[in-house]
């Protein structure tokens, strides 16, 4: 689910469904999974106020 929300440019979605990921079966991969959403999130809002 995380990955078609992140297909979907839903990043809120993923962070969600990435978390909950984490939380139920402690994939330390999904920690540097929701950095590089946050960031790409925060990029996205750059590009979004030029």
């Amino acid at each position: 689910m995380a990955f078609y929300n992140e297909t979907k440019g839903d990043y809120t979605k993923t962070i969600e469904w990435t978390t909950r990921s984490y939380a139920n079966y402690e994939n330390k991969k999904g920690l540097k999974y929701i950095d590089d959403l946050k960031e790409r999130i925060n990029d996205q809002n750059l590009i979004n106020q030029n």
